[in-house]
């Protein structure tokens, strides 16, 4: 599942073939705005890789363990999807 975005489809290639190790975002909602999609990077695609994933202004650090709160902001996002 790929958003309609160059940039983002240009990562995400690069996300699948090994070559990122880590992505580092603003916010969770520079991610995408679909909770369902979002939570799919951050909670499947992204460990299965062994993908870091940093939002610096929600203080989401894959690296850091449990994050309780991404999911919710995650949530919060996705109310502002146009």
């Amino acid at each position: 599942m790929k958003l309609q975005r160059p940039g983002f489809t240009e990562m995400m290639d690069a996300v699948e073939s090994g070559a990122v190790k880590t992505v580092v975002t603003k916010d969770l909602s520079r991610l995408g705005r679909n909770y369902l999609q979002v939570g799919l990077f951050t909670e499947i695609t992204f460990p299965k890789k062994g993908v870091r994933f940093i939002a610096i202004n929600d203080g989401v650090d894959s690296a850091q363990g449990d994050n309780d709160m991404s999911a919710l902001r995650n949530l919060f996002s996705s109310n502002f999807e146009f």
